[in-house]
């Protein structure tokens, strides 16, 4: 995206299973905190902070820039958050049905993060919920 004053265009790479963040301005890396804090180059040579805004039920995160939010990425139906935490439901089965949910909702907000059409998404992650299901019943058919 191109945002008026700084150094470049401002690229943001998200790892789509670790969600971490990797920020460029004009094709340079830019270095930043755990926390989503950076310090961009403006084009006159300065530096300007940006904080990156992210929250599970949103896989594109935004960045704010001197007090201006950006998005990174399109917004995504209510229906399809919904879908990209739901493998969450398995929580109910204790441990091991809390992380083989975690891996779902990993792999739903890769999927989500994705070039696909909204209905692909939609169809992708109820297919991940599927699986986490049947995994988790196999497993705790296994275990009990």
């Amino acid at each position: 995206m191109v945002v008026e004053g700084l150094a470049g265009p401002v690229v943001l790479a998200v790892n789509a299973f670790t969600g971490k963040h990797s920020v460029t301005v004009g094709g340079y890396q830019v270095s930043g905190t755990r926390r989503g804090n950076y310090t961009l180059p403006t084009a006159d040579g300065r530096t300007v902070a940006a904080k990156l805004h992210s929250s599970l039920l949103d896989p594109h995160p935004s960045i704010e820039i001197a007090g201006v939010r950006y998005r990174t990425g399109p917004s995504l139906p209510v229906a399809v958050r919904v879908l990209v935490v739901l493998p969450l439901v398995l929580l109910v089965g204790g441990l091991i049905g809390g992380l083989i949910g975690a891996i779902g909702v990993g792999a739903n907000l890769g999927i989500a993060r994705g070039q696909q059409s909204t209905a692909v998404k939609s169809l992708l992650m109820i297919g991940v919920l599927i699986l986490t299901v049947v995994v988790f019943v196999v497993l705790a058919a296994a275990v009990f």
